[in-house]
């Protein structure tokens, strides 16, 4: 492997460990679970949220849903660890793609650890809504702990007549630092996907998954 490979992957080991950090401070610091630290009134604070899903709180209604889920982040976890080796090896793609990538992969991977570990090997120190409620997991069934929340207050019901949306409550999402870690990474690769990729970005990606990025050149212009 290219030595040049490992400074992308030692970046998203930095990235996991403050991710991780920030999770136990908040999960062993925190006495229940909605407890709150306003930093910056209307602006920002810190929640104890246990998120069982995906992003925004959605969960697979489905048999095994929760480890289907879990599965399906260590595959893809794994998949992008493959595409950064593969473009971090070749000296056909920027550096700021290798870097976006390994941001993604950093989020992926810290969200992945609480799926697997959280609730089971860690125990989740917070008080729940309703005790005694067991809020402790199976391996692969963990909770993510999400923490910030921006413009709080910002919250209220969608009016009926509105499409699709209408007559529904909406409130800011409550992330963590891993969510945020993913956010810049596709943002990154979505505003720079010219620079990046070339006019044919599928054919980009393609020649990534074939193993035959060497001979692809995106466009400079």
């Amino acid at each position: 492997m290219n030595r040049s490979v490992y400074r992308y992957f030692l970046f998203a080991l930095v990235l996991i460990v403050i991710d991780q950090a920030i999770k136990l401070l908040v999960n062993y610091n925190f006495q229940y679970v909605g407890n709150e630290w306003v930093v910056f009134k209307n602006i920002l604070k810190l929640d104890y949220v246990l998120n069982p899903g995906m992003a925004f709180g959605m969960e697979l209604e489905m048999p095994y849903g929760k480890l289907v889920l879990s599965v399906f982040r260590l595959v893809a976890m794994g998949i992008i660890a493959y595409i950064l080796v593969k473009i971090s090896s070749s000296q056909s793609y920027p550096n700021g793609l290798n870097w976006c990538v390994a941001s993604i992969l950093a989020g992926g991977t810290g969200n992945v650890l609480d799926s697997v570990f959280y609730g089971k090997l860690i125990p989740y120190n917070a008080i729940p809504y309703n005790p005694p409620h067991d809020i402790d997991s199976e391996w692969f069934h963990g909770r993510v702990i999400d923490m910030f929340s921006f413009f709080y207050n910002f919250n209220g019901w969608i009016p009926d007549w509105i499409p699709y949306f209408g007559g529904g409550y909406y409130s800011v999402p409550v992330f963590n630092f891993a969510d945020a870690c993913v956010f810049c990474g596709v943002m990154g690769i979505l505003l720079f996907q010219k620079k990046f990729l070339g006019n044919d970005s599928s054919k980009a990606i393609e020649d990534i998954l074939v193993e035959n990025a060497d001979n692809y050149e995106p466009d400079k212009d």
